[in-house]
């Protein structure tokens, strides 16, 4: 999951550094909080590992104190994607980290998390699920409305898409009932030019057709 240059971004995590360079070496000139924007300013540089997972460095542009500021930070204290509803209530999702399983069986992936902010950009809930890497090129995300489900506000689309024949596109949902960040189920779909395709679906409530008879 890489960034282009002029794409905007916020920031994934309570605090994160900014440098004056691309690496853990370099010093620290700033700190940004969670839900701060930021606009990548370069290309990717070489990165580091850090919560277990490789990721590369950005060079950045921000406001701060009312002037434009510039630094260096790691992709890995970024969200991958941010929607912001009527409300000003705002969805981020992101990594927090790689998680490497030890049993047999058992899949390696990343603990993926969504983080729900008030429009003051302070938390007011999060809730966790795992991602499994199949080689997905970019993430994007879409709010959905409650789709028929009793007790739902809204509901986050998180999707994790694929460039490549073989290399399934994932789709993961969260609904916000008001109280609390509930998992729904994922879906996903795959193919390989033409000789295979497979397209899992999710039928919410309020896409059902039924005809009435008497």
């Amino acid at each position: 999951m890489e960034y282009r240059k002029g794409q905007t971004a916020s920031i994934f995590v309570e605090k994160a550094y900014i440098r004056s360079g691309p690496g853990l070496n370099t010093k620290v000139v700033d700190s940004l909080t969670l839900g701060k924007n930021i606009t990548i300013a370069s290309a990717p540089f070489k990165g580091n590992t850090i919560k277990n997972f490789y990721a590369p460095w950005y060079q950045i542009s921000y406001h701060s104190d009312g002037q434009l500021k510039q630094g260096f930070i790691w992709l890995g204290l970024l969200a991958l994607g941010k929607q912001t509803n009527n409300d000003g209530l705002q969805y981020l999702f992101g990594f927090e980290r790689f998680i490497k399983q030890q049993n047999e069986g058992q899949q390696d992936h990343y603990l993926t998390t969504v983080k729900l902010l008030d429009a003051h950009d302070s938390l007011i809930t999060s809730q966790s699920y795992p991602f499994v890497f199949s080689g997905q090129l970019s993430s994007q995300s879409k709010l959905l409305p409650a789709m028929g489900l009793n007790n739902v506000k809204q509901i986050l689309r998180m999707e994790f898409l694929s460039g490549a024949c073989g290399v399934p596109t994932e789709y993961n949902y969260m609904a916000w009932t008001g109280q609390k960040l509930i998992n729904l189920p994922n879906r996903y779909s795959v193919s390989d030019a033409g000789v295979f395709y497979y397209d899992e679906k999710i039928l919410f409530p309020s896409e059902h057709k039924k005809e009435i008879t008497n």
